[in-house]
């Protein structure tokens, strides 16, 4: 018996190179073993670069991924693993071909980010900016934006994520941060602009904003928020605490009523991978709660808990909300 066919219910050398990391991390013994598979054959070794470009790339393979260039341990035929391990590898490795397919999807937008964007920040990553006309801006996780000052302008675009910004007064320039078909302007102030998926989140911490764009002409001032639904326009106004705008710079994660697809749009930025919802009917229901943002997985486990549902870690980059 080959030492593939007695480990491998398939011969799809992504799937085989899946398993191996798993079986790595459960097992380091089985290091020799997997020299020998990588060596067997090129796309194995090609297999396994594209599970370490993936794996790498989110800060966890330091430790995981042996070196391609050490020499095989002797042969030796590698045992089936005990059927409990076999079915638990299965679920891990399937968790794991699906994360590979929704990072070349998702890294897609990503990159092109890249091009787009002069400020641009990663997983749980702030910045404090200072533009062009000697306003400031907070740039959140997972965020980016371009800008122009040219020709007497004063613009923002806001490609991905949350911002706050605190602008000088200028009454010859207006101050517009656009996202999609919407866009805020003010003349100086301090402000939060947030995109959270299928809405838009405007407060303000001091001076007045407009919000215009699809059958929406909305004025705000201190301590008001305003929610868009970008589809069809729809507005939600909220008085909040002047301390809760633009609150995830100290960490905290306020919400009131708010979807659980919106919480995890926000929890996402923060953390590594995908967060999932093993049940897409959660995705509606509402929320009210602080969650901290610097601990994302106890956010994660408070969030499963108020909706009465478990929670799981499949891999480094793969999280499941109710999971059934």
């Amino acid at each position: 018996m080959t030492e593939q066919s007695a480990s491998y219910e398939t011969t799809d050398p992504l799937e085989q190179a899946a398993d191996w990391q798993l079986r790595l991390l459960e097992d380091s013994s089985a290091r020799p073993a997997f020299e020998r598979w990588l060596i067997a054959n090129p796309a194995n070794a090609a297999a396994w670069q594209q599970i370490e470009r993936v794996w790498g790339g989110l800060g966890q393979l330091a430790q995981a991924s042996p070196s391609t260039s050490e020499s095989p341990a002797s042969e030796r035929q590698i045992a089936p693993p005990p059927p409990h391990r076999r079915t638990r590898r299965f679920w891990q490795s399937l968790a794991l071909a699906a994360s590979l397919a929704a990072f070349a999807f998702l890294s897609y937008p990503r990159l092109l980010l890249h091009w787009q964007a002069d400020y641009l920040t990663g997983v749980a990553e702030t910045a404090e900016l200072h533009l062009a006309d000697g306003s400031s801006v907070v740039l959140g996780p997972r965020s980016a934006f371009s800008s122009n000052f040219s020709n007497g302008r004063r613009e923002i675009i806001l490609l991905e994520g949350e911002a706050f910004f605190d602008v000088m007064h200028d009454l010859q320039r207006p101050f517009v941060v656009r996202s999609g078909t919407y866009s805020v302007r003010v003349l100086g102030t301090a402000f939060e602009i947030k995109d959270v998926g299928a809405h838009l989140d405007v407060a303000v911490q001091r001076g007045q904003v407009v919000v215009e764009g699809r059958n929406v002409s909305e004025k705000l001032l201190p301590g008001e928020r305003l929610s868009v639904q970008r589809s069809a326009g729809q507005t939600e106004r909220q008085r909040i605490p002047i301390e809760q705008v633009a609150a995830w710079r100290q960490g905290l994660l306020f919400v009131e009523n708010a979807p659980v697809t919106d919480i995890l749009t926000q929890l996402q930025r923060y953390t590594p991978g995908w967060i999932f919802l093993g049940d897409s009917s959660l995705g509606e229901r509402r929320i009210s709660g602080v969650f901290d943002l610097n601990h994302p997985d106890r956010a994660l486990a408070g969030l499963a808990q108020s909706l009465s549902v478990n929670h799981r870690q499949i891999t480094p980059w793969v999280r499941i909300v109710g999971n059934r």
